[in-house]
């Protein structure tokens, strides 16, 4: 049989693939975080209930520390350890985003678009939980960072594309018509999903020839009990919590970030909900480039850390700037400077403490303990933006964005303890005996 080339030997289709699934997971964003709230924006919906809306949409991917343990636990190893559940979470996202075409009035009917979001960003966060893991074990350490920005990047780009097509089809087409052009990238990425496969002789489908890899079969977990003291003792290492609570602390700045400065440029500076969504289209197009030819390399040289320190230094200038200078919100190219920026910042912790993460990882639980490390970060933008609404409601334009500010200081404060060497030494102890030493 003729040899096909997998995830496990071609570095080029691990970035593809890797890249095109995160575009998948960028799609539904650009339409429940971007299109959607702007245009809700429009039609006088106010802060809180955009709030609400964004906080229903994003929850589920804080329910990525239930996928790890499941996708960990159980598995249909003879198609891959991380595929099955790769191609079930895609097949899931296509289905429940085109299920948004049966909504025919979806200002009186928000509460069942809310409800079918919810469906699309568990199906989302599933897939994201299992790409992760099988980034995890394909990608060699020295291709972490890179791939890091390339998958990124790739959110960013399926965020970008479907919050400006989506932007500028709802006002004239309505729902139905406007997230079509999403939804069938989204079909597409999941007929990449079929043909792929992580090892040489793996099934492609469930009823085609092909048999389970000997690794896979050495190293599956079979005890859910194995699983979690596996698991905690990893993860309440002290800079592992560190770790999780600096990222939950920025990204709920963040999320107090997305519905505001929606609601913020539609009905305070006038704009229309396409120019919101087409601004920050080009924004994340940006940033996407950015992202790979600039932050990608530099966390490489840098080192991680070094750069979330200057990301934070330069969010707290950005923030309280945008706080102090008043007199530039009417100024259109401003504002959009500040989007741009904030938007930069954003995906340089992403990709920053995606790698710190990775290496954090125990490899014995790596793909559960990464999950949870990402289910706090996303918790994060869940708490800031239920928020949302209730510092509109007590705070001045110019306080929300000093809180935001706030956020993070908070970050760079937490930030000036972790010590990555010390967790390193403990992990060593832990693959050694399985215990950490008393210190």
């Amino acid at each position: 049989m003729k040899h096909q080339r997998t995830l496990s030997d071609s570095s080029i289709l691990r970035y593809i693939t890797f890249t095109a699934l995160y575009v998948a997971q960028g799609l539904p964003l650009g339409v429940l975080t971007v299109a959607l709230p702007a245009w809700l924006a429009t039609q006088g919906m106010g802060t809180a209930k955009i709030g609400e809306f964004v906080a229903i949409t994003t929850i589920p991917w804080s329910l990525k520390l239930v996928w790890g343990p499941l996708m960990d636990r159980y598995g249909f190893l003879s198609m891959g350890k991380r595929r099955p559940w790769v191609l079930m979470a895609q097949l899931g996202l296509t289905l429940s985003f085109f299920s948004l075409t049966l909504v025919s009035d979806p200002i009186g009917m928000v509460n069942v678009v809310a409800i079918i979001g919810f469906a699309i960003s568990l199906c989302a966060s599933m897939q994201d939980v299992a790409v992760d893991g099988m980034a995890i074990e394909a990608l060699p350490e020295a291709q972490r960072a890179r791939a890091n920005g390339l998958m990124f990047g790739g959110q960013g780009l399926g965020l970008s594309l479907a919050a400006s097509a989506t932007g500028a089809l709802l006002g004239d087409y309505g729902l139905s018509i406007a997230i079509l052009p999403a939804g069938v990238v989204i079909a597409l990425i999941l007929f990449l999903t079929i043909v792929v496969r992580e090892r040489p002789g793996e099934k492609m489908l469930p009823w085609t020839e092909g048999c389970a890899s000997s690794v896979m079969v050495n190293n599956r977990v079979t005890e859910w009990s194995a699983v979690v003291r596996s698991l905690l003792r990893s993860f309440v290492l002290p800079m592992s919590l560190l770790a999780a609570l600096i990222v939950f602390v920025f990204r709920v700045g963040s999320g107090i970030m997305t519905p505001f400065l929606t609601v913020f440029t539609v009905q305070e500076l006038d704009w229309s909900d396409a120019d919101y969504a087409n601004t920050q289209a080009v924004a994340t197009l940006i940033t996407v480039a950015i992202g790979i030819l600039i932050i990608g390399p530099a966390v490489d040289r840098l080192g991680a850390l070094r750069v979330a320190y200057i990301t934070g230094v330069l969010w707290m200038a950005l923030c309280g700037a945008a706080g102090m200078l008043s007199d530039l919100w009417l100024v259109r190219s401003a504002v959009t400077a500040f989007m741009i920026g904030t938007s930069v910042l954003s995906i340089a912790v992403a990709i920053s403490f995606g790698s710190v993460f990775m290496g954090m990882c125990w490899q014995r639980v790596a793909a559960t303990q990464f999950a949870l490390y990402m289910a706090l970060v996303n918790l994060g933008l869940a708490v800031g933006s239920a928020l949302t609404g209730t510092l509109d409601a007590t705070l001045s334009h110019q306080q929300i964005f000093f809180a935001i500010a706030a956020c993070g200081g908070v970050f760079l404060l937490l930030l000036f303890f972790l010590n990555l060497n010390t967790h390193q030494q403990r992990l060593s102890e832990l693959n050694e005996t399985g215990k950490i030493e008393p210190t």
